[in-house]
């Protein structure tokens, strides 16, 4: 659909990472974004950071907390999940390509 420019940007989840998840070990989300646009890039890859960031969070919490550590202790702990950015058609975010000068 990236191709086809159909979206612009996807989220792909590995199969196994909710079981990954609970046995404790850490997983990936790879974020694939369309960089033709900046302002969409841009905005897509700030709320995927924030999100995976606030989910993450959430699962140390939670797996710290049911080991018996008060959520104060549980929050500082490590993040699971590993935030993966790639950027198509516009890696560099070069604007001056889209500019139109009169």
């Amino acid at each position: 659909m990236l191709d086809h420019r159909e979206v612009m940007a996807a989220v792909v989840l590995p199969p196994d990472l909710d079981s990954q998840i609970k046995k404790g070990k850490g997983s990936q989300v790879l974020v694939v974004v369309n960089g033709s646009n900046m302002l969409y890039s841009n905005s897509v890859m700030s709320a995927a950071n924030e999100i995976i960031s606030t989910l993450s969070a959430g699962i140390s919490i939670k797996s710290l907390e049911g080991q018996g550590l008060l959520p104060e202790k549980a929050s500082s702990t490590a993040l699971p999940l590993s935030y993966r950015l790639r950027v198509w058609y516009n890696p560099t975010f070069n604007y001056t390509n889209f500019l139109l000068v009169a």
